[in-house]
């Protein structure tokens, strides 16, 4: 009823809900009011972060208080330079894919948080489902010239020992990767090269499916316009 109130702005603030957190004996009373007065805020607090270490150290399997704690932490790490705020984060998105399994959303999140912080996966990696990396396939492809050493080849580790097993579930985006107009991935293209040469058959089948849909997608006069802009192109640069 409190937090109907409040979000009817029958109360003017959350004190209700903060009476029930502090007075209450129930674990579910007070997992519940946590993460209630904890999606009113409008900006996380580390205070708040403590009181949703205490819902999951009672319940550890919480996947509301979780993911509260995770973007509580993710949202911290934007105004504050400890890096236990993007160590959290980390924690809180390997912890909600487990209990969720291969979720897309949480998987691209953990990626962008670990790869602009520059946080090591190695081990996040070895932890993944074959599933997991699947989706993420193209995200670690554009992380090959990462400018940290430790995160640029734990990448091209896992994706070289998934590609032995999964070939396929990279083949497109290698085949986009080959096509570019510019490959400025001096590691990407190496990589490319390697696979090419261990499934040659498989990928010499790719290629006749994939340019076979090009042509078919690809009009007559919109290659001639394609044509003719590329000679045009090439007469400004000479």
């Amino acid at each position: 009823k409190a937090k109907v109130r409040f979000d009817r702005r029958q109360t003017k603030d959350l004190s209700e809900i903060l009476n029930i957190i502090e007075t209450t004996k129930s674990d579910t009373i007070y997992a519940k009011a946590v993460c209630s007065y904890f999606s009113r805020l409008p900006n996380p607090t580390p205070e708040v972060l403590e009181m949703l270490e205490k819902v999951l150290s009672k319940n550890p399997s919480l996947i509301r208080a979780w993911k509260h704690w995770t973007y509580a932490n993710l949202c911290l790490t934007q105004v504050s330079e400890d890096k236990i705020y993007a160590m959290n984060a980390k924690k809180g998105f390997t912890k909600l894919i487990s209990l969720k399994g291969p979720c897309f959303h949480y998987l691209c999140q953990l990626c962008s948080l670990c790869f602009s912080n520059e946080i090591d996966m190695t081990k996040d990696f070895e932890a993944l489902t074959s599933a997991s990396i699947e989706q993420i396939a193209q995200q670690l492809l554009a992380q090959f010239d990462h400018p940290n050493e430790a995160i640029r080849k734990s990448v091209i580790d896992v994706v070289s020992r998934f590609a032995e097993e999964h070939i396929q579930a990279i083949a497109f985006p290698l085949f986009y990767a080959e096509n570019c107009e510019n490959l400025a991935s001096k590691n990407l293209a190496n990589f490319l090269e390697e696979i090419k040469k261990k499934h040659a058959s498989f990928m010499n089948e790719i290629d006749i499916i994939l340019n076979g849909l090009l042509d078919i997608t690809i009009l007559d006069i919109e290659m001639i316009q394609y044509i003719i802009q590329g000679s045009l192109n090439e007469g400004v640069n000479d």
